[in-house]
């Protein structure tokens, strides 16, 4: 019996830029965001991808960035993310089955400058919260650059 909502749906495998991905819903696009890319110096010392959901940008970014951090919210996603980083033997890649929030709450939250990272670029992509991102960014963090993304 398949899920009531197509999102739900495991698609399976699907094999894209060296990559192998597993993918959920029909018409997952693993080519949305190329264009944004492109625009973006896509390379450097440490990679924090903010809602990494299947990981699509942080697996290419363990190509050209020497560490990636990847956060996901989402334990369904994360499970996907994990399996997608072991499939392609990244071995560059920490992933975090944790939401980055203004404020942390044991178990729950926590604020991305609480790990006490130095990242070359940030990717937040995060449901629409990524417009609250300066907020939970802090005082602290430092970063050369940030990259915000939406579905609008």
């Amino acid at each position: 019996m398949k899920p009531r909502y197509r999102y739900n749906w495991v698609r399976g495998w699907v094999e894209v830029d060296g990559f192998k991905w597993y993918v959920r819903g029909t018409n997952f696009s693993m080519h949305h965001e190329d264009w944004l890319r492109k625009e973006v110096e896509f390379s450097g010392d440490l990679f924090v991808d903010v809602g990494a959901h299947v990981g699509t940008w942080a697996i290419r970014a363990s190509r050209t960035f020497r560490r990636v951090v990847a956060f996901e919210a989402e334990s369904r996603w994360t499970a996907m993310l994990k399996k997608n980083v072991e499939t392609n033997s990244v071995r560059n890649i920490e992933v975090l089955n944790i939401a980055i929030s203004s404020s942390d709450s044991p178990g729950k939250t926590r604020t991305l400058d609480s790990y006490g990272l130095d990242p070359t670029l940030i990717k937040v992509d995060t449901e629409g919260v990524e417009f609250e991102g300066r907020i939970w960014l802090g005082d602290e963090l430092a970063c050369q650059r940030l990259l915000t993304t939406s579905e609008l």
